[in-house]
Formats: structure tokens, sequence, C-alpha cells
């Protein structure tokens, strides 16, 4: 049986661990019930609310257990929130962006020697509530970067905050989000839609 197993932190966890279903109410549970025809596919949701690049490391191990032919990353804007809410100069936030990387570097290597296919998402962030315009920036830059890590390891790459900055253009963010970081069924329909297309292992 071929395994789809997506990480990341509470957008991806959308409550899995206290549902009924065992994908959680985001989109997860859209890519399950989009991909459900396929009797030889489990998706499995390991998305924990709080999880940084980090926590991900660490439980690499667990992630490796799980055989998956296929693995969904999105992670960091969690990263972002140290970075933003502990009185870090920006020198510190830098460091703290470049350990980011560093982080996310040896996840992709160890979770690559299993010859698995990974798709990488990049962070995202909404303009709502205002204090959160002055984290888009660093939203920007943390995507830059995962795009130059999965042009290194040749992978897939979905970034976000772009695509939900043009939805902008056609929704309000309330319709979006419901927080300026969590998303509404309508976000995570979205983002399950831009998703799936790039789910068929290399």
């Amino acid at each position: 049986m071929k395994r789809l197993l997506c990480l990341g932190d509470s957008i991806t966890d959308c409550n899995h661990l206290f549902s009924p279903s065992p994908y959680g109410d985001g989109y997860v549970r859209l890519l399950a019930d989009e991909l459900g025809a396929d009797a030889d596919l489990q998706v499995l949701n390991r998305g924990i609310d709080g999880f940084t690049v980090q926590r991900l490391l660490d439980h690499s191990d667990e992630y490796l257990a799980c055989n998956a032919d296929v693995i969904t990353i999105l992670i960091g804007i969690n990263d972002i929130g140290v970075m933003m809410n502990t009185n870090r100069t920006k020198l510190q936030q830098q460091t703290l962006l470049a350990e980011f990387c560093e982080k996310y570097k040896c996840l992709l290597s160890r979770l690559a020697s299993q010859q698995t296919s990974i798709v990488l998402m990049g962070p995202f962030i909404f303009p709502w509530p205002a204090f959160y315009q002055h984290w888009i920036p660093h939203t920007e830059a943390m995507s830059d970067l995962i795009k130059e890590l999965a042009d290194c390891f040749q992978l897939p790459f979905l970034p976000l905050q772009k695509r939900f900055q043009k939805e902008l253009e056609r929704h309000s963010v309330s319709e979006l989000t419901t927080d300026g970081i969590h998303l509404t069924p309508l976000g995570h329909q979205l983002l399950a839609g831009w998703l799936l297309p790039l789910l068929k292992p290399r």
C-alpha cells in the first residue's frame, strides 16, 4: 500500500487527534477525500499544533518508519512567531532564519535518504490583524530559502504566501483565514487544490 505522509504544524494538524476523522478537518482531509478512489493509498496526518522545524527534525525517525511514498511539508510560521514575539534584534532574527534553513536542510537530507518523493510548501501569513503585516517580509524571506532548498534537492515547491496574496484580490481576508494564520474551509480548499497536482511520485 502506498502512503502519503503530511507533516506540519496546526495548519496541517486541524484537530486530527481529537476528530472522528484521522485526517482532521483541513486540507489533509480534502486530499484524502479526493484521493480516496485509490484504495491502495493510505493518507497519514502527522501535523502537530505548535511544531517548528526543530520538532520535525526531532521526530524524523518516526517519519522514516512510516515508509511513505510521498511526503508533504508545511512548516515555518511558528519559527517566525519565535522570531517576532521574543524581542529579538534584527541580527538575531537573521540568525534564527539561517538556523531554520540549516535544520530544514538536515530534515530533507534525512527524509530523502529513502528516495521518497517530497513536496515542500512555503509558510504564509495574512495582513490581518494589522500587526501581522510586519511578519510578511520574514515569511517571504523564509519562503525564498525553502525554494532554494527545493531547487537543491530537486523537489516541487508551492509558494503559498504568493498564492494567498493573489487570492486576496478575489476574496476578503475573513473568507480565507480565521485569525491571520489558520485557514477557513475555503482556504483549506484552495491549498488542497494547489497541492494535488504535485502529489505524484518522482
